[in-house]
C-alpha cells in the first residue's frame, strides 16, 4: 500500500484531520467527567432550583448522560468522514444517541409531556439532514451510493449492519427483560448479571460499550486517512472499560481504566505522534510543490502572451511590406533574422 495514500488524502487538509484527531481523544476521555459528581445526591442545582433524577447518584446520571453524548458524537464524526453508502447508517445511531441524551433530559426537567412530539421533530431532523447531504453529494456530482464498494458481496453489507445495528437492538431488548431477574438461562448456559443489580442492566451497559466500539471499528477499516489510527484510542479504552465493567468484583466503572489501558494508549499516541509529523511534512512539501507549479506555469503563459504578441506584430509588418508597392529589402532581411532569433530563444 502506498504511504503517500495513507498519509495525505486526495486532498490536503492536514490541519482538518488534526482537529478530527483532537476531537477523538477529547471525546474518549469525557466519562471521565462523570467523577465530579455526588455518589450520594439524586439532586441537582440548575438555574436556582432544584432538580431529581431517578438514579442513585449524580455520578451514574452524569454518566448516563455523557454516554449518550459520547455515542452521537462519535456518530456524527463516522457520518461526515466515511465518503461511502454506509455513512448513512450512521443516521439512525444519530437519532438513537439524540434521543436518548434528550430523553434523559426531558424526565430531567420534568417535561415528558412533550416527548413525542420532539422525538418525531427529531427523527423528522435527522431524515432531513440525510436528505440534505444526499442531494449535496448529488449537486456535487459525486456518487452518494457506495461506489466504491460495489464488488462486495452481500455477507459484506450483511456484517456492516450486524455491527452498526446489532447493538442498538440489544439496548431495546435490554428495555424489555424482566427487571429484578438476575440470571437468564441462553442456549443452554445460565448467565448471571456479573455484579449488576440485574441482567437488564448488564445487557443495556454491554449494549452501550458495543455502540461505541462496532461503529468505530468499521470506521477505521473504511477511512484511508492517518488520523484513522487516532480511533485505536477509544477503541481500546472502551474495550478495558467493558472488560472492568463485566468484572463482579470491581464496583467503580468507567473510572480506572484509563491507567489500566495506559501502555497501550501511550502507544498509540506516539504512533499518532509520528504518523503526524510525517503528514505535515508532505502535506509542507505538497503545498511548496503546488506553489512552485503555480509560479513556473505563470512564467510558461507570461512567456507564451510576449511570444504570441511578438509573432502577431511581425505578421502584420510582414502583410505591410508584401502589400508595398516598393517593398524595403534590408527591413525584410532584418524582420526575418529577428524572427529567426526569437524562434532559436524559444527552442532553447
Amino acid at each position: 500500500m502506498n504511504t503517500t495514500k495513507i498519509l495525505l488524502s486526495k486532498k490536503d487538509h492536514f490541519f482538518q484531520n488534526l482537529v478530527f484527531v483532537i476531537l477523538i481523544l477529547a471525546n474518549s476521555l469525557i466519562l471521565q467527567f462523570h467523577l465530579l459528581g455526588e455518589e450520594t445526591s439524586s439532586n441537582l442545582r440548575f438555574n436556582g432550583k432544584t432538580l431529581s433524577h431517578v438514579y442513585d447518584s449524580d455520578q451514574m446520571f452524569y454518566w448516563i448522560l455523557l454516554s449518550y453524548f459520547q455515542l452521537l458524537a462519535f456518530h456524527v464524526i463516522f457520518f461526515f468522514t466515511v465518503k461511502t453508502g454506509i455513512r448513512y447508517f450512521a443516521l439512525f445511531g444519530i437519532f438513537w444517541h439524540t434521543w436518548g441524551l434528550t430523553n434523559e433530559l426531558l424526565l430531567l426537567f420534568d417535561l415528558n409531556y412533550y416527548r413525542d412530539t420532539i422525538k418525531l421533530l427529531l427523527m423528522c431532523t435527522v431524515l432531513f439532514l440525510g436528505i440534505l447531504e444526499f442531494v449535496r453529494s448529488v449537486l456535487r456530482k459525486k456518487k452518494p451510493i457506495d461506489s466504491d464498494q460495489t464488488g462486495k458481496s452481500l455477507g459484506y453489507y450483511l456484517l456492516i449492519t450486524v455491527f452498526m445495528f446489532g447493538p442498538m437492538l440489544m439496548e431495546k431488548i435490554s428495555y424489555e427483560l424482566s427487571s429484578g431477574k438476575d440470571t437468564y438461562v441462553i442456549l443452554g448456559v445460565p448467565i448471571g448479571s456479573r455484579g449488576f443489580p440485574d441482567f437488564s442492566l448488564l445487557v443495556w451497559f454491554t449494549s452501550l460499550k458495543l455502540q461505541l466500539v462496532f461503529p468505530l471499528i468499521v470506521l477505521f477499516l473504511h477511512l484511508k486517512a492517518w488520523w484513522r489510527y487516532a480511533l485505536l484510542f477509544p477503541i481500546l479504552l472502551t474495550v478495558y472499560q467493558l472488560r472492568s465493567g463485566l468484572n463482579p468484583n470491581l464496583k467503580d466503572i468507567d473510572a480506572y481504566e484509563i491507567f489500566e489501558a495506559a501502555p497501550l494508549l501511550l502507544i498509540v499516541l506516539a504512533l499518532l505522534l509520528f504518523l503526524s509529523r510525517s503528514a505535515y511534512y508532505q502535506s509542507k512539501t505538497a503545498r511548496l510543490f503546488k506553489r512552485a507549479a503555480k509560479n513556473v506555469e505563470a512564467l510558461v503563459q507570461v512567456r507564451f502572451k510576449k511570444q504570441e504578441h511578438f509573432l502577431k506584430n511581425a505578421k502584420a509588418r510582414f502583410t505591410q511590406l508584401k502589400s508595398d508597392k516598393d517593398p524595403n529589402e534590408q527591413e525584410l532581411r532584418d524582420l526575418k533574422q529577428h524572427l529567426e532569433k526569437e524562434l532559436q530563444e524559444y527552442e532553447r
